[in-house]
């Protein structure tokens, strides 16, 4: 086998294969957000119980519900009320549609790809978790109170920065290494064969 020819098909069928699964993945998000929501929920409201109060889904958004007072309303209209904001986890989410592409464009059995797929997906929920959790996080530590002003979160200056270093990798390194890491580990006889054939 032409280790050249497979990888121009690889990148042909992969070409293919994105518009269908990322045009799936959005017309599904309202079902694949579902049970990150819920695991979201349950993950901050057990660790960060003076802070959040709820994750709730909203079609393709999420709604952080915390147990701190809007400052914003309270200042501008003097009444007090509980600080909501709206993430979108498909800024993140994604990793999910080009992990299914670049899995389903590769060479194998179906059966293997199968499992390939549901046990990355549930890798990828995971990281889609931990993403949403600490963008909540960084969100009420960092960006919502008004200039000059700050929420009492109970974070000390060491943990922001590990809440700050967190958010990255979260929202924008993870989403993007983690599908091809997983690809890689699926398909380690390609790497194998190439090897031999080279050896040989």
């Amino acid at each position: 086998m032409n280790p050249l020819f497979s990888l121009k098909q690889f990148l042909g069928k992969t070409l293919l294969m994105i518009p269908l699964c990322f045009g799936l993945w959005y017309l599904a998000a309202p079902l694949w957000i579902w049970p990150i929501a819920i695991c979201a929920d349950g993950l901050l409201h057990f660790l960060f119980p003076h802070l959040v109060a709820s994750v709730e889904q909203a079609g393709h958004n999420l709604n952080i519900v915390t147990n701190l007072g809007d400052i914003k309303m309270f200042t501008e209209q003097n009444k007090m009320a509980a600080l909501e904001f709206t993430l979108n986890p498909l800024a993140y989410g994604y990793s999910l549609a080009f992990y299914s592409a670049i899995l389903l464009a590769s060479p194998g059995q179906t059966m293997h790809k199968f499992k390939a797929w549901w046990s990355g997906i549930l890798v990828l929920a995971g990281m889609l978790i931990f993403g949403v959790s600490t963008d909540a996080l960084k969100s009420i530590a960092f960006d919502l109170a008004p200039p000059g002003m700050s929420y009492p979160t109970g974070f000390s200056p060491t943990q922001l920065n590990f809440l700050g270093l967190a958010y990255q990798l979260g929202y924008l390194i993870l989403p993007s290494i983690t599908p091809l890491l997983l690809w890689a580990m699926a398909n380690k006889q390609l790497f194998v064969k190439h090897d031999d054939e080279v050896s040989n």
